[in-house]
């Protein structure tokens, strides 16, 4: 699913809303672990801005996402 998300695989241009939306997601996800990392090993001012940042854009996912309306039945 991961690869899919990133390819961004050849689906109708209905579904390419879903898809931005859950590699949106996916991207939040991501730069969460990045913060809370960057929190642990190198510094905590940094990592601290770098996980505020990302749980704001997990909001504007999350929201983005529930758009959508979720994955096509």
């Amino acid at each position: 699913m991961i690869w899919i998300i990133l390819k961004g695989a050849h689906l109708e241009s209905n579904d390419t809303q879903n898809l931005r939306a859950e590699r949106a997601l996916f991207l939040a996800a991501l730069a969460l672990a990045f913060g809370l990392a960057l929190v642990g090993t190198v510094s905590r001012p940094a990592g601290g801005v770098v996980t505020l940042g990302s749980w704001l854009y997990f909001v504007y996912a999350l929201h983005r996402y529930g758009r959508t309306g979720g994955p096509p039945r």
